[in-house]
């Protein structure tokens, strides 16, 4: 978590990479990770952007429940689809990557 000075004022970014969803260990400790981010979401003084590779698709039950509880707003929301993973096939692209943000932010 950083603080940075914008002209509009102060902000906080938050910045997350969980573990990917592979196996029963690697999912649980991705989705302890999700739930705790609420917690430092609402710890922030400032309008807040968490950005990140989060390893989960907006459809996830675990991001919509992120969304809820964080207060966060999705950036992709009204502009389609955005994926980002894998690269190295187009066919089969998800949206891995996220930029969430606080009342406060303005996203163009």
């Amino acid at each position: 978590m950083a603080g940075i000075e914008t002209p509009q004022g102060p902000c906080t970014v938050l910045a997350t990479h969980p573990l990917p969803p592979v196996g029963r260990d690697y999912s649980r400790l991705r989705n302890s990770q999700l739930a705790e981010l609420p917690r430092w979401v609402h710890r922030a003084s400032s309008p807040l952007i968490l950005l990140g590779d989060l390893n989960t698709t907006p459809w996830n039950s675990r991001f919509q429940l992120l969304l809820r509880e964080s207060g966060l707003r999705d950036s992709m929301q009204g502009r389609g689809v955005r994926p980002t993973w894998p690269t190295y096939n187009p066919f089969l692209l998800i949206p891995l990557d996220h930029c969430l943000y606080s009342a406060g932010i303005g996203i163009c």
